[in-house]
């Protein structure tokens, strides 16, 4: 089938998009997948853009990394990413800015310290290796 229903009542039954028909069984069935997924992940409240990263000091900004995108959907396995997306102009100071945020610490209400991060989001602990933070996804357009 291939053809989402967009409401329009406008495709006829068995349509296919143009250039599908000739492909294999397989390529149909992953395309079929992927339209009948459900659109998108999370909600709303869980995507924010250009988020302050403090490494020092409490003024958020000042000598900190941004973070592109910072995206939260524990319901699909992904509890915190955060996204770099760049047009391959980027250096190492952002990068190691975000280490430098990552293993900052905070006292947290019991008096102990902990990373900074964790005090604004909450994410599992690693299952793998020994993360210290969570990932950071670069996208380089």
């Amino acid at each position: 089938m291939l053809a989402r229903d967009d409401g329009r009542g406008d495709d006829p039954p068995g349509a296919r998009p143009c250039g599908v028909a000739d492909e294999p069984a397989e390529a149909i069935a992953a395309a079929q997948a992927c339209v009948d997924a459900p659109d998108g992940i999370g909600t709303l409240t869980s995507y924010a853009t250009e988020i302050a990263l403090p490494s020092t000091g409490t003024t958020p900004g000042v000598g900190c990394a941004w973070a592109d995108i910072v995206l939260i959907t524990p319901e699909v396995g992904l509890p915190l990413l955060f996204i770099e997306a760049d047009n391959c102009t980027e250096d190492a100071a952002k990068f190691d800015k975000y280490m430098r945020h990552f293993h900052r610490k905070a006292k947290d209400t019991d008096g102990r310290g902990k990373p900074m991060w964790r005090t604004r989001w909450s994410a599992p602990d690693p299952q793998w290796g020994d993360a210290t933070h969570p990932p950071v996804l670069l996208v380089f357009n």
